[in-house]
Formats: structure tokens, C-alpha cells, sequence
């Protein structure tokens, strides 16, 4: 039989044991907790990499798609000609981007140090290639061994390589004339000016 004293031991050993049980019953539930949130938050990352992820593919479709239509509106060329037609008292003009029929080159796209030709048919004189008024000057370095100038010859440059907007490391667009003569089929020469764009893109 116990004596009080060892009863009493027992007693607060038990209570001593209730308590570290409780204690380990908290710390159980914290963990729980914690792994519940950890859980939670891994999730959460998995779904925002899963959303960054398709932001990430329509911005590239977007860019895809932009730049398939910049392509058609302005070809990526280093080859413009100028071709002319008359018949029948009608007189036309197209800028394609290899040959007559290729793909129209009212607006092309260049950039720094790159070269570009303007080729016409031999009834066809390049007088000038400059901006129009009022725009920024074009940034090219005139070719002196084709500089036009003669029926069929054509008209050969390099873009600068400081080329474009300072402030704008994309895109710049120069507008410019090229002065022509044409005399094929008509009463006398034909003088015109034609009014297409540049690009410069970076790089």
C-alpha cells in the first residue's frame, strides 16, 4: 500500500505526463498546421508558374502575330524595285520587294549597318533617293559606285550604323522620296516622285 508521500510523487508524475502530452498534442497540430500551409503555398506556386506560364506563350503568339503582320505590311528586304507600266494611256507604279509581283515594298524594314539596292527597269532613271521635307534626314551612305543616275542603274546604300531613335531602341520610321524619270511608250519623260517609308529596327 502507498504512502502518501508516494501517492502524491505518482500524482504530479501523471500530471507532469498529462502536460508534456498536451504540449506534444500542440506541437502535432502546429506541424499540421504548418504542413497544411506549406501544402497550400506549394500549390499556389504550382498555379502561379501555371499562369505565368500561359501569359508567358500568348505573349509569344501576340509577338508571333505581330510580327507576321509587320512582315506583310513592311518586308524585312535589302531589295526594293520600282516597276512602271503604260498602256493604253494608263501609267502605274509598284515597289516589290525582289521583282515585279513580288511582295509590295511601300514600307520596308532595315537596320544599322545593313545594306539596301532600289533596281528599276532600263527605261527607268533614279534621280534621287532623300527624305521628304520636313523628316528627318534618311540614314543611309549613298553607294558611289551605283548611285543611280542613269536609265537601269540602279541605286545602292548602306543604313548608317547609328541609325534610328536614341530614345527608342525598337523601331524608327524615315519618310523619303525617290525621284524618278520614265520614258518607255510615252510622248516624252515622265517625271515622278515616289513616296514610300523606312523602318529601322533594332538591332
Amino acid at each position: 500500500m502507498l504512502t502518501q508521500t508516494e501517492r502524491e510523487k505518482l500524482i504530479s508524475l501523471q500530471k507532469e505526463a498529462d502536460q508534456d502530452a498536451q504540449e506534444a498534442q500542440r506541437q502535432i497540430a502546429k506541424l499540421q498546421a504548418q504542413l497544411k500551409q506549406t501544402q497550400a503555398d506549394r500549390e499556389k506556386l504550382v498555379y502561379l508558374k501555371k499562369e505565368a506560364d500561359q501569359e508567358a506563350h500568348a505573349a509569344e503568339q501576340q509577338h508571333a502575330n505581330l510580327q507576321a503582320q509587320l512582315k506583310a505590311i513592311a518586308p524585312d528586304t535589302d531589295h526594293v524595285h520600282i516597276d512602271f507600266s503604260y498602256t493604253n494611256n494608263e501609267f502605274s507604279i509598284g515597289l516589290f520587294d525582289t521583282q515585279p509581283g513580288g511582295q509590295p515594298a511601300w514600307a520596308i524594314r532595315r537596320h544599322p549597318n545593313s545594306k539596301i539596292a532600289w533596281t528599276v527597269p532600263q527605261d527607268v532613271t533614279i534621280n534621287s533617293i532623300k527624305a521628304k521635307s520636313g523628316s528627318d534626314p534618311l540614314p543611309i551612305d549613298v553607294d558611289p559606285n551605283a548611285p543611280g543616275g542613269q536609265p537601269g542603274v540602279p541605286f545602292k546604300a548602306k543604313v548608317k550604323h547609328d541609325a534610328g531613335d536614341p530614345g527608342d531602341p525598337s523601331t524608327k520610321t524615315y519618310y523619303y522620296l525617290i525621284d524618278v524619270t520614265y520614258k518607255a511608250g510615252t510622248p516624252s519623260e515622265i517625271r515622278l516622285m515616289i513616296d514610300p517609308e523606312m523602318i529601322i529596327n533594332k538591332p
